[in-house]
């Protein structure tokens, strides 16, 4: 049900949903953005799977956060959770710049 947008698709929704979610996850061609016709879920989540891949969460988170329907309650967690390890990344520098300016 990952590719449905709508809490209130009938069950022949969610099962097409299903079927296509299967077909389209073997596909790595996902760079067709929404506003050409692409598919919304699978740009968003290539472009946040290419930033994991360079190890930019924040941009991941981003790209995640424009999820919508059930892809987005299905990544609420995970989004939660990056938002988390960047708040802790920035408080981390916050400490470290104010540890480096009282040494000096």
């Amino acid at each position: 049900a990952s590719l449905v947008t709508s809490d209130d698709c009938g069950i022949g929704s969610r099962v097409l949903s299903r079927v296509m979610s299967s077909l389209l996850l073997n596909d790595t061609d996902y760079d067709t953005p929404p506003e050409e016709g692409g598919c919304v879920t699978m740009y968003y989540l290539t472009k946040a799977e290419k930033e994991m891949g360079r190890n930019n969460l924040d941009e991941a988170a981003r790209y995640v956060n424009q999820l919508v329907g059930q892809p987005r309650s299905i990544a609420m967690e995970w989004l939660e959770d990056a938002r988390t390890v960047l708040e802790c990344r920035q408080s981390a520098k916050i400490l470290l710049n104010y540890a480096k300016s009282k040494s000096i």
